[in-house]
């Protein structure tokens, strides 16, 4: 066997890995592979399952056609009958309001036509006020722009420093332990009260 090592085939490598495969393979016994072979070609008897009714029901062609009559085609025709009562419901006469091709052109028209038409005349206007014509260039004086920067910039800026200052005021120096000074008074009384 060819050693191993940084310059070994791939094809080595691949052989090696087979023979560790053989090695850890499990060799079935003459009795272990006839029943894995009995049980695997030998068809079994599949058990019904019938849920929680008990056996399953077999049904004739009769019985079969009256189900399937009883279950679709009389609900379709149930729903038939309740959409052509609201259409009695509807037009009094029983007859459908059928429009003519002229109306119906002009309700298109109107409708439709109409609004397409005055929402370009709108982009249009819109367009030619704010694109076409921008209007004359303002420039900033000197002073308008150091108020923007001061507004935008510096005095929020500020603000925070600000709030930063407040905050390591309250939460941080105003933690800290102070000490009071007492007088030689307070020193004996308090000495007293703690040794008695």
């Amino acid at each position: 066997m060819p050693q191993t090592g940084l310059f070994s085939s791939p094809r080595h490598l691949a052989e090696q890995e087979l023979e560790e495969k053989k090695e850890n393979t499990k060799k079935l016994q003459p009795e272990e592979l006839q029943k894995s072979v009995a049980r695997l070609t030998v068809m079994k008897e599949r058990v019904q399952e019938t849920g929680p009714l008990g056996k399953a029901i077999v049904m004739g062609k009769g019985q079969l056609d009256s189900s399937v009559n009883r279950l679709y085609k009389e609900a379709v025709d149930r729903k038939k009958k309740v959409m052509h009562d609201l259409e009695l419901k509807t037009s009094p006469t029983g007859e459908r309001n059928v429009m003519d091709r002229d109306v119906l052109d002009g309700s298109v028209e109107r409708i439709y036509n109409q609004a397409l038409q005055h929402k370009k005349e709108l982009s249009e206007k819109l367009r030619a006020k704010h694109v076409t014509n921008p209007g004359p260039q303002k420039k900033l004086t000197k002073e308008h722009q150091q108020a923007c920067n001061e507004r935008a910039y510096t005095g929020p800026m500020q603000k925070k420093k600000e709030s930063e200052e407040k905050l390591v005021d309250k939460y941080i120096t105003s933690t800290t332990t102070k000490f009071r000074k007492m007088n030689k008074q307070e020193w004996q009384d308090t000495v007293s009260r703690l040794c008695k």
